[in-house]
C-alpha cells in the first residue's frame, strides 16, 4: 500500500536470516511451528524479505536488463516495508500445507507469475 511508505525501520524484526515487520515474522514462525518446519521453513526464503530502496532499484534494474527476476519500481514494492518474502518454489511445491496456511492466515500471492513471491496481509 502507498501509505507504508516510506517504512519506519523500528518497525522490521530479523528471525532466523530474514528481515520484514514483527507481525510477518512471527505469522511465519507460528507457521513453522504448527507445520513441523521449524528447521526448514526460513532456510527457504530466498532472502528476499526486506529490502532497501537502493536494493529494489537494483533488482529492478536487473530485471529492465533481463538479468533477473520480475522486480518492482523503486517505491512501490512490498519488500521495500517489509511486507514480502520470498520462498523457494520448490519448497513450496514440497509442503503444499505451507500454501493452505498462508492463505488461510490471510496472505497473498499478489504476483500470479511468481508462486514464490508471498504477501503479508495483516
Amino acid at each position: 500500500n502507498a501509505q507504508d511508505f516510506p517504512l519506519n525501520k523500528k518497525a522490521l524484526s530479523t528471525r532466523n536470516g530474514v528481515t520484514m515487520v514483527r507481525p510477518a515474522l512471527n505469522d511465519l514462525s507460528r507457521a513453522s511451528k504448527e507445520l513441523g518446519l521449524e528447521k526448514t521453513l526460513f532456510k527457504n526464503v530466498s532472502g528476499e524479505g526486506y529490502r532497501t530502496n537502493q536494493e529494489q532499484e537494483a533488482a529492478y534494474d536487473a530485471y529492465l536488463a533481463g538479468q533477473g527476476n520480475r522486480a518492482a519500481p523503486p517505491g512501490s514494492s512490498m519488500h521495500e516495508v517489509g511486507r514480502a518474502i520470498d520462498i523457494d518454489s520448490n519448497y513450496l511445491a514440497q509442503h503444499p500445507e505451507l500454501l493452505d496456511w498462508l492463505d488461510r492466515a490471510g496472505w497473498v500471492n499478489a504476483v500470479p507469475e511468481e508462486p514464490w513471491h508471498w504477501e503479508y496481509q495483516g
